[in-house]
């Protein structure tokens, strides 16, 4: 499943994408990072290029009500907007993380040789293009 977060965010009214700019979630790590933790950052950051996210709803967590209200009407047009996409043996996918949600079905794997796998990339043109969200935590960051 992939859904366009631009798409999401220009159906949201200016005070939901305002709550939604604001520092008021607690985003914890996911479980397939090697370390623990977690960071308070805003879901969405603007740029001349439009909207980027690192929205997961597995692991946030709004920290008020006001967000938590914006946090879910995100989320419901996400599900709703989305698009399933069923890959195949060999098939590859790239889509930029910060522009395109993304999620899977749950699974178990076998450990046989034929479970899925997945290989992370992190590509920018430049390294002047990386924005941190922190100045604390310059490692949370996204590409522009």
């Amino acid at each position: 499943m992939i859904s366009d977060i631009n798409k999401a965010i220009n159906s949201l009214s200016d005070k939901d994408i305002k709550n939604l700019m604001s520092d008021n979630f607690t985003i914890n790590y996911p479980d397939s990072f090697s370390v623990n933790g977690s960071v308070q950052a805003p879901i969405i950051v603007k740029d001349q290029n439009g909207y980027y996210s690192r929205f997961d709803a597995a692991f946030t967590t709004p920290n008020n009500n006001y967000v938590k209200k914006s946090f879910s009407k995100l989320n419901d047009l996400l599900n709703k907007n989305h698009i399933n996409v069923n890959l195949k043996s060999g098939d590859i996918l790239i889509f930029r993380n910060q522009k395109i949600v993304h999620g899977r079905k749950k699974f178990t794997p076998k450990y046989n040789g034929f479970d899925r796998y997945l290989i992370r990339l992190f590509g920018v043109d430049s390294l002047d293009n990386i924005v941190s969200f922190s100045k604390c935590q310059p490692y949370h960051s996204i590409s522009v």
